[in-house]
């Protein structure tokens, strides 16, 4: 993927990329859509593992959804929610601005092509990782528990739209996204089509995704103190 930003003409740049290409065989993005190997089963445990460390690293996931599952998009919204960058991410104010408990706090998701993984992080001072675990296991039960309200779930909406526009400034950002949508999946990053994935999303559908990726049995957890 060759990427440019600046004050260039695209005809020109397109001239010279086709002379600095033109040895190289032509060929057809994957789709993506292949399965290796059967992925093993999932089977949830809780590692503690000493390192002697200043502060508790912990970390509490699932396996989640591939990049064919548009389950993903549900997930996605939620993981914003509850760690993403906003100071008002669910977790950061649980466990940071009411009780100060930790000095980071955040959650993740990644969606590969034949299993996902979401999970969060926490570090914290090695006597207080009880209570963040429990605080942690309260704003997850709270998702899974009841639906959200209209006015909330128009709120989560808003707010991530708003973070993907802004990341859309970022050129060169913008462009690696779309060069690696088009390498693996052999489509166009459609920024569009995103946001529309975001308004199809309902309250019902985040509680359903909620129950089963929060699941409190089906949780992994390692921890290095």
């Amino acid at each position: 993927m060759f990427f440019a930003s600046g004050d260039i003409s695209f005809d020109h740049l397109v001239r010279l990329l086709e002379k600095a290409t033109a040895g190289f065989a032509p060929s057809a993005p994957r789709s993506g859509k292949g399965r290796g190997a059967t992925l093993p089963a999932y089977v949830p445990c809780e590692e503690v593992v000493s390192r002697g460390t200043h502060q508790a690293h912990v970390m509490i996931g699932n396996r989640a959804y591939d990049v064919h599952d548009r389950r993903r998009f549900i997930l996605y919204l939620m993981n914003n929610m509850l760690g993403g960058p906003g100071m008002n991410a669910r977790l950061n104010i649980a466990l940071r601005e009411k009780n100060g408990l930790v000095y980071t706090v955040d959650s993740s998701m990644v969606s590969y092509s034949d299993t996902g993984l979401w999970c969060t992080y926490f570090g914290c001072d090695p006597h207080d990782v009880k209570k963040c675990r429990r605080l942690v296991a309260r704003e997850l039960d709270k998702l899974a528990s009841k639906p959200l309200s209209a006015t909330a779930l128009a709120a989560a909406k808003r707010q991530i739209k708003g973070q993907i526009g802004v990341a859309c400034d970022n050129r060169e950002n913008f462009a690696l996204d779309f060069g690696r949508s088009y390498l693996h999946h052999g489509i166009e990053k459609d920024v569009a089509r995103l946001m529309a994935r975001v308004d199809e999303v309902t309250a019902e559908d985040m509680q359903t995704v909620a129950r089963e990726i929060f699941d409190k049995d089906r949780l992994t957890t390692l921890m290095f103190v």
